[in-house]
């Protein structure tokens, strides 16, 4: 027979409610009171109390002394449940002998039915595994509830459907599945199980009077863990469900290591990820220093490269591979002397000659770079042009990397945006006018399109140099 809990409290809201439908589900009785300042607790009620504080319960006076007084003298167990503030206080007036444990809120009902179950079965919470038995022989049925009951939680099923039906709302560590079954047996039976909710890997070991090995073959070939052949000895059963149970332990504890080692691995990554974003801001924010007329230039055009590769599809880590070879796709400005890059006059041929080399001294310096070769691309081909006429290689239409087409027409778009020594930031409709002409011709048809749409959205006229 099933123990129960007596669950207290001053009224019954909403956490005295999620606390008992929680631990029904957990399959333990549950009885109720209230206390009130008259209340006596019925001495033939459950001697385990599951105490759920609250301001108005602790606000009347006299109650927690009477709870206390009526816990020593049923020799009851107490688990007390509240806030930090609220078991302090009641800690300091309900006599200790009786205070079995305490649940501080937030709380955590499977850590309560847990401490719960300990408590009733006597048991530790990890032997109570919860094990579903299908058979349509009742005989079987309670040979195998009384072999394994000393042990575990056993639930039975003398049908396909009706296991089903049990599952649908109940947790089970493991299903033990007769393969004969009428109507519908244990292949059919399972088949169904796997497309239940958090079943999908539950050890299903099937109990079978065939001997062949045709029938091991199909019972291991349907998804199940393990056969036990009838009829068998009463050892063999309880050895096999505890190597099964104990391997099932081993999977979770290990697919939980896993977990978390990922997950640690991931934020590394991140972390990793954030720190080279933050250097190379840094270091595109020093190139853009060299050149007093380009302040922030680099910045934007990244974000502008990002959002043109964001339109056209690119996954959110392609984005920001984008993004960063867009902040160094200037970088090899740092080969070329301040004097030129900062002179107010026209430059001469031989000064252009030199300012035409920073896209090859730029992939000269991220070539290194071998995990993200986008650094070096951005940086190498961003000045060359769809229609070939570009440099430093001449290269022509679709011979151009993708990433360094983006960070073209996004590099064109901000020089033109952005104030020079010889002029203001032009008008956007001039703008819009030279990209269109550009268009198959400067830059790739695809990414002037989509550079000429966000033109078109930003009424304000906010992308330009600030």
């Amino acid at each position: 027979m099933k123990k129960s809990i007596l669950l207290v409290g001053y009224k019954e809201h909403f956490i005295f409610n999620v606390i008992k439908s929680g631990l029904e589900r957990d399959d333990i009785l549950v009885e109720t009171q209230l206390l009130s300042e008259k209340s006596e607790i019925d001495d033939s009620l459950p001697g385990l109390w599951l105490v759920i504080l609250d301001k108005e319960l602790l606000s009347i006076t006299g109650l927690l002394p009477k709870l206390s007084e009526n816990a020593v003298a049923s020799d009851a167990s107490l688990f007390l449940v509240g806030s930090d503030e609220d078991l302090e206080l009641a800690s300091g007036i309900i006599s200790r002998e009786v205070i079995a444990a305490k649940f501080e809120k937030p709380l955590n009902i499977r850590s309560i039915s847990d401490a719960l179950n300990r408590e009733l079965l006597g048991t530790a919470v990890d032997d109570a595994v919860r094990i579903l038995v299908i058979d349509d022989d009742s005989t079987m049925l309670h040979f195998i509830e009384n072999l394994l009951s000393p042990a575990y939680s056993i639930y039975l099923a003398n049908s396909g459907e009706s296991a089903l039906s049990f599952l649908g709302s109940n947790r089970v560590d493991l299903i033990l599945l007769d393969v004969r079954m009428p109507n519908m047996d244990g292949f059919e039976t399972i088949t169904h199980i796997r497309k239940l909710k958090n079943l999908e890997s539950t050890p299903v070991v099937f109990l079978t009077a065939n001997d062949d090995l045709e029938a091991e073959a199909k019972c291991l070939s349907a998804g199940g863990a393990d056969f036990i052949r009838k009829p068998f000895l009463p050892e063999v059963l309880q050895l096999r469900v505890r190597n099964i149970i104990e391997l099932e332990k081993l999977r979770k504890s290990l697919s939980s290591e896993v977990d978390k080692k990922t997950r640690q691995v991931t934020e590394q990554k991140k972390q990793i990820e954030e720190l080279v974003v933050e250097i190379v801001q840094t270091l595109s924010g020093a190139i853009d220093a060299k050149d007093r007329y380009t302040n922030g230039h680099s910045l934007r055009v990244a974000h502008y490269s990002m959002e043109i590769a964001r339109r056209y599809g690119y996954s959110v880590e392609e984005q920001q591979s984008v993004f960063i070879a867009g902040l160094l796709h200037d970088v090899g400005k740092i080969g070329i002397s301040d004097a030129i890059l900062n002179k107010p006059d026209k430059l001469t041929d031989e000064e252009y000659a030199i300012i035409m080399t920073h896209p090859t001294i730029g992939a000269e310096i991220l070539k290194n770079v071998k995990s993200i070769p986008n650094f070096a691309i951005g940086a190498h081909w961003h000045h060359e042009r769809y229609d070939g006429k570009g440099y430093p290689d001449g290269l022509k239409g679709n011979e151009i990397p993708e990433i360094a087409r983006i960070i073209g027409v996004a590099d064109a778009y901000d020089t033109m945006a952005s104030t020079r020594s010889y002029r203001s930031y032009l008008p956007q409709d001039r703008i819009k006018k030279e990209i269109i002409e550009g268009r198959g011709k400067q830059f790739s048809p695809e990414f002037a399109d989509i550079m000429l749409q966000m033109i078109e959205e930003d009424t304000e006229y906010d992308m330009h140099e600030k």
